[in-house]
């Protein structure tokens, strides 16, 4: 009963974590064309909000916690 409280606690915390991460690409996608700063930085938070909504979908069907720190730098 334990391990499946702290599991399901993981589980809220990877879930935040990447709500919150895709929130932050996207706002700051926005920003960056608001500001007029060009195509590039525009694409390139854009991208990373994207590699988010994949790994997070990706998270939500498989349920596998162990590769998610190592692949959430890269976003």
């Amino acid at each position: 009963m334990r391990d499946e409280n702290n599991i399901s606690l993981k589980y809220r915390v990877f879930n935040s974590v990447f709500v919150v991460g895709i929130c932050m690409s996207f706002s700051c996608s926005l920003m960056n064309y608001i500001l007029g700063l060009g195509t590039i930085p525009v694409l390139v938070t854009a991208a990373c909000g994207f590699i988010t909504v994949g790994m997070y979908i990706a998270f939500r069907v498989t349920k596998n916690t162990s590769g998610c720190p190592y692949l959430s730098p890269f976003s």
